[in-house]
């Protein structure tokens, strides 16, 4: 009897034998045992086989995902099917398949993404509601959709209330995410102040827990770090422990961290290895951003493969042709159908500069603010340090978003040193949104 037909009759034994403690207890303990033995299966097509025909099982497909689409507060986090291995690489590996199984659901989420971080930035804040509604209602709770709340509800404390008081209630697994979205959201918090806080508990916790933290610590500041959140490898392994306790959503979002993270340290160790050897697996998944992070990853033969996009192409050439205001014109037409495209916000305000004739598309809203604090970094204004904070608060307050870390990595690398490690760094993170050529040469 194969491993997975195994699992099947034990866990049809466990139902019949569920109020009989010490039997169920034996089914457990031989259940964790097999499931061990799936996940450190060294064979990487026969690992993935066994792990197809537990999805293809109704039996077993409902407790592969119960806890990936959690309906309320009190089921955050519980715990996963798997038992955790501390192999990097098994960890990771099975990450990345359980992200290709649920492909179909994470391209639906990418779409509705998209969609919501367009709405904030034209401050179209009841269209973005119903987008984290929708969400919510079609794949549960996630710390992408808290994080969205708290900032669509910072104005309003009843609302902040309602939304934490289940959160306390049930002592969730994202309580702390939450007291910290909270404090991001407080006009009187500033961006950096924010940051001090943040970095400051953290260290606070990690001397209060430095013997029994086993990555928690690390994990809550990934999820509190905003765009500054800097990646140990070290303790990697760690936050995949309770990575796998997360939604599928933060899941995803948080592969997509690992994977930019890991560019900013040599293309070595265990981290970078793992994610090179799997990451291709997720072909089917539908977003230009991690279509670029597959690419970073891919080899050099492959890379001839990929389709480079080419939609601020006409704009570009117009630009170095010197016909600035016609590439004004094309850049704005790109940004009123994709308000979130970086690599075009900052073309905008590079033209602004160049033309300095006051003009001010999308004026009174979020996408207007930024492209006007943006020409005072890129200018040198004497302002500067204020537009970096006001860029910075709104870049925060929406880390999950897809602009966020690639906008502020387009003002990072602007005053960054010139040929250090961080500029190269926030090149690349800056040209990440979408396979370009800038991609290519960053």
């Amino acid at each position: 009897m194969s491993k997975v037909d195994n699992l099947k009759a034990m866990l049809f034994s466990y139902g019949m034998n569920n109020r009989r403690k010490s039997k169920s207890s034996n089914v457990e303990y031989k259940m964790e045992k097999i499931l061990r033995e799936i996940k450190c299966e060294e064979d990487d097509c026969a690992y993935e086989q066994m792990l197809k025909s537990m999805w293809e099982s109704p039996l077993l497909s409902q407790f592969l995902d119960y806890l990936l689409f959690p309906i309320g507060e009190s089921e955050i986090g519980q715990g996963a099917f798997f038992p955790f291995t501390e192999s990097l690489r098994f960890e990771i590996r099975h990450l990345v398949f359980i992200l290709k199984f649920h492909s179909d659901k994470i391209n639906d989420f990418v779409k509705y993404r998209e969609k919501y971080d367009d709405y904030v930035l034209l401050n179209q804040y009841d269209r973005a509601l119903d987008i984290v509604t929708e969400v919510k209602k079609k794949y549960g709770e996630s710390l992408w959709a808290y994080e969205c709340l708290f900032f669509l509800n910072a104005d309003n404390s009843n609302n902040i209330n309602r939304i934490m008081e289940p959160l306390v209630n049930s002592t969730c697994f994202y309580l702390i995410p939450a007291y910290f979205f909270e404090l991001k959201n407080r006009n009187t918090i500033s961006g950096e102040e924010y940051y001090y806080i943040s970095e400051r508990e953290m260290e606070r916790w990690k001397n209060l827990w430095d013997e029994n933290n086993d990555g928690q610590v690390e994990f809550y500041k990934y999820t509190v770090s905003g765009n500054k959140y800097s990646c140990n490898p070290d303790e990697a392994v760690g936050v995949l422990k309770f990575i796998a306790r997360c939604p599928l959503i933060d899941q995803y979002l948080y592969l997509n961290c690992l994977c930019k993270e890991m560019l900013r340290h040599p293309q070595k160790g265990e981290v970078y290895e793992s994610i090179t050897r799997y990451i291709q697996e997720l072909k089917e998944i539908e977003d230009s951003s991690f279509d670029t992070i597959r690419f970073l990853y891919d080899s050099l033969e492959n890379k001839k493969k990929y389709t480079i996009k080419t939609g601020l192409d006409t704009a570009k050439r117009l630009f170095v042709l010197g016909k600035l205001k016609e590439a004004r014109c094309e850049t704005e037409r790109l940004l009123t159908r994709y308000p979130n495209n970086v690599e075009g916000i900052s073309l905008l305000a590079e033209l602004n500069i160049l033309l300095s004739d006051g003009y001010s598309p999308f004026d009174g809203t979020n996408l207007g603010m930024i492209l006007k604090n943006l020409e005072n970094v890129y200018g040198l204004a004497s302002c500067i340090d204020d537009s970096i904070q006001k860029i910075n608060k709104l870049a925060l307050q929406c880390s999950f978003s897809t602009w966020g870390l690639g906008l502020m990595s387009c003002v990072w690398g602007r005053i960054a040193a010139t040929n250090s490690d961080d500029r190269e760094y926030y090149a690349k993170l800056s040209n990440i949104q979408h396979l370009d050529i800038e991609t290519v040469l960053a």
